[in-house]
C-alpha cells in the first residue's frame, strides 16, 4: 500500500519498497536539463552508479527524472515483452515504473503497433479498471497518447467497452486528483470526437464500438452529476484540466450537432435528434456553462485556453444558427407553450384597444375573442407563426426570454401603446425580431463552420484577443439591451409604423458602435449602460457619416457633382437670406468725437444711431442718422439719404470672428441684446470711384468712401458685408456665411442620402429604365400636371374673341382687358408673383395684360406681388399699335385658315400640321374641341406688350419650336429680331406648334428654372418663403399666366 504523502501533484513521486524483498528505493524528481533536453553528464553518471549498486539494506537513491526520460526514450520494441510482464506484476511499484516508461514511448506508431499486437490493450484496460494513484494517472496518460496517434480504438470495441467508459466517467465524478482528472477527460474527448471507420467496424472478430456522445450515455445514466462536475472544472486553477474540461464540452456539443439525425427539423425518434442537442445545450446552460466560459474569455488565462475557447465560440454561433433554422411550428408543444407564455405575460385581461377594455359575452359569460390579440403585441397579422420565418425559433426564444425577464416593463409598454393611434404604436414583436437579426448579422453567424477552429493553433496572442467575442455568450442580455434601445429611439424620434425600417437601421448602428468598440475585458453591465445612455443626436450624426462614407466609395464622382450642385443652391439660398436681412434693415452705432465746450482741450465721445435699409427693388441703399434708437424701425420714406448700388466700387470691412461672439444671432435681436453696450468692434465702408469714367482702369482708379456702418455684432457684420457683396455679384468672405453655406449644402446632401438605400446601388436599373415612355393618350392637361408636380398651380381663362357671341366682333384690346381684370389683377392683389406665358395668339394678349404690373413698378407704388417675367411659347410678337396682320406676308390672313364672313370667324383647315408630334388619337381629340375665333383680332390694333419695357430686361424668354408648321422657326426668329430687345431663347428641335402636348416636361423645367432665377431663389418656394402657384394656358386662345 502507498504510505501517506506518497502522491503529489508537484512534479515528483516518492515510492518505498516492501520490507519482504530487499531492493533499492528510488526518489525521482525533475532536475534542470540541457538545452537539447538531455540529462546532464553528472546526473547521467549518478543514475548509472545507482543502478549498478545493489543495496541489500533498503537504502534510498535519488535519480533525476530527466535521466529516467533518457533511458525510457531508448526503449525499443525488443523490450515490449518485458514491459508487459512488469505491467502485469503484482507489485504496484513495478507496475508504476513500467507504465511510467510506457507513457513516454507509446506515442511512437511503430512501438504502439507492436504493443497492441502483443496484447497491450488488455493490460491497459486492466490497469485502468483496478489501479489507483499515479499508476492510474500514468495509465490514463498512456491511453491518451495512444489515441492521439489514432491507434488503440479497439479497446472501445470489446463487449466490456461500456464498463471501461463507465470507469472513466466514475473517475471524473469521484476522484479529486488533478492528474487523474486530466487523463480521464482527455480520453473522453478522444472518444467523443472519434468517428468510427468502416474498416474497423467490418474487421473480422470485432464488435462494433460506440463512439461520440452515445458512448457516454449509459455511464452518465449511472452518474447523472457528471455534467455538473465537468462544468465545475472550468473554474479550476489548473489550466490544463480546465482546458480538457472545455474540450470535452466542445466535443459533446460538436458530436450532437454533427449527428446525421441532428438537423434543425429532425425528430426525436433517432439518436442524436434535434431534442438531443437541444436538451444537452439546455442542461449545460442551466449548470452555468455560459457564465463560466464568459469569465474565462475575460480572464488572463487566455493564452493557455485559446484554442478550446475559440472552438466553443464557434460552436455557440453554430447553435444560434441551428436555433434559427428551426421553423416555428405550433404543432410542437414547446413552440406552442412559448407563444402562449408571451400572450399570457402581456396581461391580456388588463389590455385595452384604443383605451376600451374587451367586452364579455353576456350569454355565455366568456370573453369575446380579441380581434387584435397578436397585433396588440406588435405582430403584423393574427398569424404570428409565419412572422418568425426569418428569425426562426431563435426569434421566438429571444422574445420569450425578454418577456420573461422584463415582464413588468413589457406590460407597461403594451398598455402605453394601446392608448396611442395604431399608426404610431411601437410594434414590440417586430422590434424584437429585428434586433435578433441585427445581432445575427453583427456576429456573422452564417459564416461559422465546425471546421473553423483548425486555423487557431498558430494564431499569435495579439491576434487572438481580436478573435474573442465574449459578448456573444451574453446574447440574451445584448438582445434585451438592443430592444430597449429600439424603444428609446422610437419614442425620441416620434416614429410611426412606416418608419420602422429607419429605427431598425439606427438600432443596427447603435449595436455596431457599442459592441464593436467594446474590449474583451469589458463587462456586459458596462455595455448595457452604454446602449442605454448613447446619445440619439450623436447616433444620427454617426449614421449620416457612415452613409456619406458608403456612398463616397460607391459613387465618388457622382457624389462630387451632387455636392457642387447643392453648394451652388446653398449659395443662392444664403444670398437670398442675406439680402432679406438688408431688406429688413438694421441699426448701427455711430460714434463721434466732440471737443469740450469749456475749451480746456478735453474731448467727449457721443453716440448716435444710423439705420440702413435696402429698397424693395434692390437698387438703392437708404439710410439716415438718428440721435437715439427708435422703438419702431423707420420706413423708406423716413430715410433721407440713399446710395445707388450701381455706383459702388468696393466694400471693405475689418470683420473678424471673436471667440465670445462666435454664435450666430438674428439681425432682429442683435440691437436689443447689445443696446446696453454700444461699443462697435467692426465697421463696413462702402466706396465709389472718384471719377466714374475711371471704373475701367481697375485697381488704378481712385476711390472715396460713401458710407460707413458700425455693426454691433459679428453676425450683423457678416449679414451686411456678405449681403452687399452678393448684391454686387461677388463671393461672400466671412467665416459665418461660409459656415452657413456648408451647413445648408451638407444637410441637403444628407437628406438626399437618407432617401437612398445602399442595396439600391447593386440592384441595377429598374425594368424599363432609360426607355422613353409613350405619350399615347396624353392631352394638353398633362401640361398642367407637369407644373403641378413642381408645386405650381395653373390658371386659364376663356377670351371673349374665342367662339364670340353672334353679332359681336371682340378686339385684341378687349381680350387684354378681360384677362387683366379677371385673372392677372386678382392674383396680384393676393400678393402673388406671376409669370405671364403666351402661346401663338396669346403672345399678343398675355404680355399686354402685364403692362405696368411688373414687380418693381408695383413695389414703387407700395404694393406687393407683381409680374416677374414673360415667356412666349411659339407666340406672336407684335409691336404696340400695329395689327396682327403686320407680321404675315402681304398683310393677309394665312391661306391655311378658313374664314366665315357671315359669322366673322375663322377656323384651322389642316389641323394635322398644327399637331405635329402628337399621337393621332390625342390630336383628333384636341382638334374636336377647337372653336371658331373672331376675325377681328387680325385687324384691330394690338396694345403695347410689357415685353418691351425696361422692367422686364433679363426677365423675358422665348421657346422656339423648330419643327413648327404653323409659325415656322424663320418667322419666330424674325419676330425676335424685330422686337429690338434681348430674349432668353430655348430651342426645341423636334417640337411642333403644340409643345405643351409633346414637350410638357421640358417646358415646365425651363419655366421652373426661370422662376427660380427671376425670384432670386433656388430652393423650393416653401424654404424661400414664397407662395407656390402657377397660372398657365393650353390652347391658342387661352391666356398664359404663371403664378409663383
Amino acid at each position: 500500500m502507498w504510505p501517506p504523502g506518497a502522491l503529489s501533484d508537484r512534479g515528483s513521486v516518492r515510492t518505498t519498497t516492501p520490507r519482504r524483498r530487499p531492493s533499492t528505493a528510488i526518489a525521482i524528481h525533475p532536475p534542470a536539463a540541457d538545452d537539447d533536453g538531455q540529462c546532464p553528464p553528472r546526473e547521467r553518471s549518478l543514475l548509472l552508479r545507482a543502478l549498478l549498486s545493489r543495496s541489500s539494506s533498503g537504502s534510498s537513491v535519488s535519480i533525476p527524472l530527466s535521466a529516467s526520460l533518457a533511458i525510457t526514450a531508448a526503449m525499443d520494441q525488443a523490450d515490449i515483452p518485458a514491459l508487459l510482464s512488469r505491467l502485469g506484476s503484482d507489485e504496484d511499484a513495478v507496475r508504476k515504473m513500467a507504465v511510467f516508461k510506457l507513457q513516454n514511448s507509446i506515442n511512437d506508431p511503430a512501438f504502439a503497433d507492436v504493443f497492441i499486437s502483443s496484447g497491450g490493450l488488455v493490460v491497459l484496460r486492466r490497469l485502468i479498471m483496478t489501479s489507483l494513484g499515479n499508476t492510474l494517472a500514468y495509465t490514463l496518460q498512456s491511453l491518451t497518447r495512444l489515441l492521439e496517434v489514432d491507434m488503440g480504438w479497439e479497446i472501445f470495441e470489446t463487449p466490456t467497452a461500456t464498463d471501461l467508459v463507465e470507469r472513466i466517467v466514475e473517475l471524473i465524478v469521484t476522484n479529486p486528483l488533478v492528474n487523474i482528472l486530466r487523463g480521464a477527460m482527455a480520453i473522453l474527448v478522444a472518444l467523443v470526437s472519434h468517428s468510427q471507420s468502416s474498416a474497423t467496424a467490418n474487421s473480422p472478430g470485432s464488435v462494433p464500438g460506440t463512439f461520440g456522445f452515445r458512448a457516454l450515455r449509459p455511464a452518465i445514466a449511472v452518474y447523472p452529476q457528471f455534467f455538473d462536475l465537468v462544468v465545475q472544472q472550468l473554474q479550476s486553477a489548473d489550466h490544463a484540466l480546465c482546458g480538457n474540461a472545455l474540450m470535452l464540452i466542445n466535443a459533446l456539443i460538436r458530436d450532437a450537432l454533427s449527428s446525421p439525425a441532428g438537423d434543425a427539423n429532425g425528430s426525436a425518434n433517432g439518436a442524436g435528434g434535434r431534442e438531443d442537442w437541444a436538451k444537452l445545450v439546455k442542461r449545460l446552460q442551466d449548470l452555468g456553462l455560459i457564465r463560466a466560459v464568459y469569465k474565462l474569455m475575460q480572464s488572463s488565462s487566455l493564452q493557455d485556453l485559446a484554442v478550446p475557447m475559440l472552438e466553443f465560440q464557434s460552436l455557440s454561433k453554430l447553435l444560434i444558427r441551428k436555433w434559427r433554422e428551426v421553423k416555428v411550428d405550433l404543432d410542437r408543444p414547446e413552440h406552442r407553450r412559448s407563444l402562449k407564455s408571451i400572450h399570457l405575460t402581456s396581461a391580456p385581461e388588463r389590455a385595452a384597444v384604443n383605451g376600451t377594455p374587451k367586452e364579455e359575452n353576456s350569454e355565455t359569460g366568456k370573453k369575446k375573442h380579441n380581434p387584435e390579440k397578436w397585433r396588440r403585441l406588435g405582430f403584423e397579422t393574427e398569424s404570428p407563426a409565419q412572422e418568425f420565418e426569418t428569425a426562426g425559433y431563435l426569434g421566438m426564444m429571444d422574445l420569450t426570454d425578454y418577456v420573461r425577464r422584463h415582464d413588468d416593463a413589457f406590460q407597461k409598454l403594451l398598455l402605453e401603446q394601446a392608448t396611442r393611434p395604431a399608426s404610431v404604436r411601437c410594434p414590440v414583436a417586430r422590434a424584437s425580431l429585428a434586433v435578433t437579426m441585427i445581432l445575427y448579422d453583427h456576429f456573422e453567424v452564417d459564416k461559422t463552420d465546425l471546421e473553423d477552429t483548425k486555423g487557431y493553433q498558430g494564431v499569435e496572442m495579439k491576434d487572438q484577443d481580436k478573435l474573442f467575442q465574449p459578448l456573444l455568450l451574453q446574447w440574451s442580455r445584448l438582445h434585451a439591451a438592443g430592444l430597449q434601445g429600439f424603444f428609446r429611439m422610437w419614442k425620441s424620434t416620434a416614429a410611426e409604423v412606416d418608419d420602422f425600417d429607419k429605427v431598425a437601421e439606427l438600432t443596427r448602428i447603435l449595436i455596431e458602435q457599442v459592441v464593436s468598440q467594446s474590449t474583451r475585458t469589458k463587462d456586459i453591465l458596462e455595455v448595457e449602460d452604454d446602449m442605454h445612455e448613447y446619445d440619439i443626436t450623436r447616433l444620427r450624426n454617426l449614421q449620416l457619416e457612415l452613409l456619406e462614407l458608403a456612398f463616397e466609395d460607391t459613387w465618388g464622382e457622382h457624389l462630387y457633382q451632387v455636392r457642387e450642385v447643392l453648394k451652388q443652391e446653398a449659395l443662392q439660398f444664403v444670398k437670398e437670406q442675406r439680402v432679406r436681412c438688408l431688406l429688413q434693415g438694421s441699426w448701427f452705432s455711430r460714434q463721434t468725437l466732440n471737443r469740450d465746450a469749456n475749451g480746456d482741450g478735453g474731448n467727449k465721445t457721443t453716440t448716435s444711431w444710423r439705420f440702413a435699409k435696402l429698397s424693395h427693388n434692390r437698387r438703392f441703399l437708404h439710410y439716415c442718422d438718428f440721435e437715439q434708437q427708435m422703438a419702431q424701425d423707420p420706413g423708406l420714406d423716413n430715410l433721407t439719404e440713399k446710395i445707388d448700388l450701381a455706383t459702388i466700387s468696393s466694400v471693405v470691412s475689418n470683420v473678424s470672428a471673436p471667440n465670445e461672439d462666435a454664435k450666430s444671432t438674428t439681425s432682429s435681436s442683435t440691437v436689443q441684446k447689445l443696446s446696453n453696450n454700444p461699443k462697435a468692434t467692426t465697421k463696413i465702408t462702402i466706396f465709389r470711384y472718384v471719377e466714374p469714367s475711371e471704373a475701367t482702369n481697375g485697381s488704378e482708379a481712385k476711390e472715396q468712401p460713401m458710407l460707413t456702418l458700425w455693426p454691433m455684432s459679428h453676425s450683423l457684420a457678416s449679414e451686411w458685408l456678405d449681403g452687399l457683396l452678393m448684391l454686387l455679384n461677388q463671393a461672400p468672405i466671412t467665416a459665418e456665411t461660409s459656415k452657413l453655406i456648408n451647413l445648408v449644402s451638407d444637410y441637403g446632401l444628407k437628406i438626399r442620402l437618407l432617401n437612398v438605400r445602399m442595396d439600391s446601388s447593386f440592384e441595377g436599373p429598374p425594368p424599363g429604365a432609360g426607355v422613353v415612355p409613350s405619350r399615347e393618350g396624353l392631352d394638353e392637361d398633362y401640361f398642367f400636371e407637369a407644373f403641378n408636380s413642381m408645386g405650381y398651380s395653373v390658371l386659364c381663362d376663356r377670351l371673349p374673341s374665342l367662339d364670340p357671341e353672334e353679332g359681336t366682333s371682340p378686339t385684341v384690346a378687349e381680350d387684354v382687358e378681360h384677362l387683366r381684370r379677371t385673372s392677372v389683377l386678382p392674383e396680384l392683389e393676393r400678393r402673388r408673383k406671376v409669370i405671364v406665358m403666351g402661346h401663338s395668339y396669346g403672345g399678343c394678349v398675355g404680355p399686354a395684360a402685364a403692362k405696368g404690373l411688373s414687380s418693381s413698378e408695383r413695389l414703387a407704388d407700395g404694393k406687393k406681388g407683381g409680374v416677374v417675367g414673360i415667356v412666349n411659347l411659339s407666340a406672336a410678337i407684335v409691336a404696340g399699335g400695329t395689327s396682327l396682320l403686320s407680321i404675315f406676308p402681304g398683310g393677309k390672313i394665312p391661306a391655311g385658315l378658313v374664314t366665315n364672313k357671315a359669322s366673322g370667324t375663322f377656323m384651322v383647315e389642316n389641323t394635322k400640321g398644327y399637331y405635329k408630334g402628337v399621337s393621332p388619337a390625342a390630336s383628333d381629340e384636341a382638334a374636336s374641341r377647337l372653336r371658331p375665333h373672331a376675325l377681328s383680332i387680325f385687324k384691330t390694333p394690338v396694345p403695347a406688350g410689357a415685353w418691351a419695357d425696361a422692367a422686364f430686361d433679363g426677365r423675358r424668354a422665348y421657346i422656339k419650336t423648330m419643327a413648327d408648321e404653323a409659325v415656322g422657326p424663320e418667322a419666330q426668329q424674325a419676330m425676335l429680331a424685330a422686337s429690338g430687345v434681348a430674349w432668353r431663347v430655348l430651342e426645341l428641335a423636334d417640337a411642333g406648334h403644340f409643345p405643351n402636348m409633346t414637350h410638357a416636361d421640358q417646358v415646365a423645367r425651363f419655366v421652373d428654372e426661370l422662376a427660380m432665377e427671376w425670384t432670386d431663389t433656388v430652393l423650393t418656394g416653401a424654404l424661400a418663403g414664397l407662395d407656390s402657384a402657377l397660372m398657365g394656358f393650353t390652347q391658342v386662345t387661352k391666356s398664359p399666366l404663371v403664378d409663383l
